[in-house]
């Protein structure tokens, strides 16, 4: 968990980094980490986004998204993934405005990590601002 404070993208400054955390009557909901400013200037880079599943469905989520943009400041797109095939993510992104891009193969290695057996592809995403 350490490393979700840490780990930046190559070119990346750590104070562009960005890690909320959705707290629904003192639980942990969801949390969020996106860098600024990745991979281009005024963009937002977001890599990880995740719902507790007893938060899913009741407009967190949005929530969520809408408050990582108005941290973010003046934004003109926004990046993200989701696993290829995982309707419920895709969907999210659609509804948020995001266009899904073709399935891309994932590397042998994730960050500081090894891409496990079944870890399948990702769709990049893409969001337009203003």
């Amino acid at each position: 968990m350490q490393g979700l404070f840490y780990a930046l993208p190559e070119g990346a400054s750590p104070q562009d980094k960005v890690v909320l955390v959705l707290e629904r009557d003192g639980v942990v909901a969801g949390l969020v980490d996106a860098v600024r400013d990745h991979p281009e200037p005024g963009a937002v880079a977001v890599g990880l986004f995740l719902l507790a599943p007893w938060a899913r469905g009741r407009g967190l989520g949005r929530a969520l998204a809408e408050s990582l943009l108005a941290r973010a400041g003046a934004v003109s797109l926004v990046t993200a993934s989701v696993p290829a095939g995982w309707r419920s993510g895709e969907g999210f992104l659609e509804r948020l405005g995001f266009s899904l891009g073709a399935v891309v193969p994932v590397r042998s290695t994730v960050g500081d990590r090894r891409a496990g057996p079944r870890e399948g592809g990702v769709r990049r995403a893409e969001l337009r601002v203003g």
